[in-house]
């Protein structure tokens, strides 16, 4: 099947602009819901990892309703009778047509189905394809909300409720606090302070800001580590970092 190049150009901005931003992506996000079991419902959604996509693929279905921005070509006739085409950015929903397509190397997702948005540009029901990537905020409207399906949006986009297993990986001054999931490891917190080196002109202070780093990590532990749920945490660093801080934080959450 060959790929909207229109489409794609878009997804390469989206994720271009999203890596600029820079910051931690720790979960899709749940713009809004209105989900019933076995009633009809929607969610809005910003997928913020290859793996968010992934699970879309497997809630889209064929008769549900898909709704994002997208590119159009159309074309428009001049006063001197030619023809001239425009690319027109706007936001259309499709009812959905067979199968999505998943591409895991440019993590796209590919929907297929008529148009039914009324729009100038687009004439109702016609064939058009939608691509949802990274970064881009979608609409998933289905007739039907099954249990599974609610529990898959559950999971995508609070890691947090259903992650039995948390880690804790460190270096001098750097920590990042993750909580590992069936399909993801997700950075929920980062920790970072500059710690005086030894047998410097401000190694007088270094117990100090170790003490007030470690103090950090189990704050941030605390904060992003549900241990009703959690029932592992992996703490691992080099052989630099004192065992003793190593053992600390975790000895004062138990």
């Amino acid at each position: 099947m060959l790929r909207s190049l229109v489409g794609s150009e878009m997804c390469i901005r989206d994720r271009y602009q999203r890596r600029v931003r820079g910051g931690i992506s720790v979960t899709m996000k749940l713009v809004h819901s209105e989900l019933g079991k076995d009633t009809g419902g929607s969610v809005t959604m910003v997928p913020e990892h290859g793996e968010d996509l992934w699970i879309v693929y497997n809630l889209v279905r064929e008769g549900d309703r898909v709704k994002c921005t997208t590119v159009r070509k159309v074309s428009r006739e001049t006063a001197s009778g030619s023809t001239e085409s425009d690319r027109i950015k706007l936001t259309l929903e499709v009812e959905m047509v067979g199968e999505a397509d998943f591409d895991p190397v440019s993590y796209t997702l590919r929907v297929k189905g008529s148009n039914k948005t009324e729009t100038p540009h687009v004439r109702m029901n016609s064939s058009h394809t939608l691509e949802l990537c990274i970064g881009r905020k979608f609409t998933l409207t289905k007739p039907e909300w099954d249990q599974i399906d609610m529990s898959m949006v559950e999971r995508a986009s609070n890691p947090q409720a259903n992650a039995d297993m948390a880690a804790v990986v460190m270096a001098e001054g750097l920590a990042n606090i993750c909580l590992v999931t069936e399909s993801m490891t997700v950075v929920r917190h980062k920790v970072q302070s500059t710690i005086p080196k030894k047998h410097t002109s401000a190694a007088f202070g270094r117990d100090k800001a170790v003490d007030k780093f470690f103090e950090q990590v189990l704050q941030g532990m605390l904060q992003h580590i549900d241990l009703d749920v959690v029932k592992v945490v992996v703490v691992a660093s080099p052989g630099s970092v004192s065992y003793t801080h190593l053992t600390l934080p975790t000895k004062r959450i138990v």
